[in-house]
């Protein structure tokens, strides 16, 4: 009796090992299960918290901007006519013969796109005219556009300047700025942008005397009527700039690093217009 009782005790304490065994081995897989299900998904999430690729990587728009720069010498880059009335020549003319020269502010805006990786393929077209009115603009930009007609649109953007050549010939403030006007709608029905630029030459040339005050009042109606759409070239480069010497050449024209930072100025310019302004193809 007692042999059959220790053999029924041994077999409920191997029954009991055994359960308790099978317990922690059951318990033990899933702590692995569970584990290797966190490692697996914690990626999963980390991926969904992170910014998603293209948010980040994503490179800047490649834009293929038509660049227009429309308007007279001061545009095409003309300078070495004459001396400045109170500098003399500059140091850009040291021994060197008066003689009509261009750098135009063009050469330092293609600089700076070129060095910008979104707007490495802007195209610049530098319409600039030298001895040009704001008058004979009118016809003349129909023709610049016309030969553009293939793209829609012909350009999109213009720095636009004119109006110099008009108040030295005497033409009335009101006549001048009705000409810019019309050069401006033009080029706006066109569907281009259009940022004007004030006059820097406000001087007191002596031929006309009326000259300085004349620009300085067709200024003031270009700040009043394009407010919004300005480059305020005589407001950023004046007569009596700190540099004036090494700015200007006469009292009309810039010298070659006069022309550089007027292109600075215009790239900067650029660069504001372009997240308010889609008038880039992407």
């Amino acid at each position: 009796g007692c042999l059959g009782m220790r053999r029924s005790n041994v077999a409920v304490v191997l029954l009991l090992v055994l359960s308790l065994i099978l317990f922690l081995h059951a318990d033990e897989k899933y702590d692995v299960t569970h584990t290797a299900s966190h490692e697996h998904s914690f990626p999963q999430q980390q991926q969904l918290m992170d910014p998603l690729p293209n948010e980040v990587s994503k490179p800047d728009r490649i834009m293929e901007c038509r660049i227009l720069a429309f308007g007279d010498s001061l545009t095409q880059g003309g300078y070495g006519i004459k001396p400045h009335p109170v500098h003399g020549w500059g140091a850009h003319m040291p021994g060197k013969k008066p003689k009509l020269s261009f750098h135009a502010y063009t050469i330092e805006l293609e600089r700076l796109l070129q060095s910008n990786t979104s707007l490495a393929r802007a195209q610049v077209s530098n319409k600039g005219v030298a001895g040009e009115t704001a008058r004979s603009m009118i016809n003349r930009v129909q023709k610049v556009l016309q030969k553009q007609a293939q793209y829609k649109p012909p350009f999109h953007i213009a720095f636009l300047m004119a109006g110099i050549n008009d108040l030295l010939r005497r033409t009335p403030v009101d006549k001048v700025f009705s000409y810019l006007t019309s050069v401006h709608s033009i080029l706006q029905k066109a569907g281009v942008f259009v940022v004007v630029t004030t006059l820097p030459a406000c001087c007191n040339v002596q031929d006309p005397p009326t000259y300085q005050q004349n620009c300085q009042l067709f200024n003031d109606r270009v700040r009043q009527k394009w407010s919004t759409e300005l480059l305020d070239l005589a407001a950023l480069i004046p007569q009596n700039h700190a540099e004036a010497k090494t700015l200007w050449d006469d009292c009309i024209h810039f010298s070659p690093r006069g022309y550089d930072k007027y292109g600075q100025l215009v790239f900067e310019e650029l660069l504001q217009r372009l997240p308010a302004i889609q008038y880039c193809a992407s």
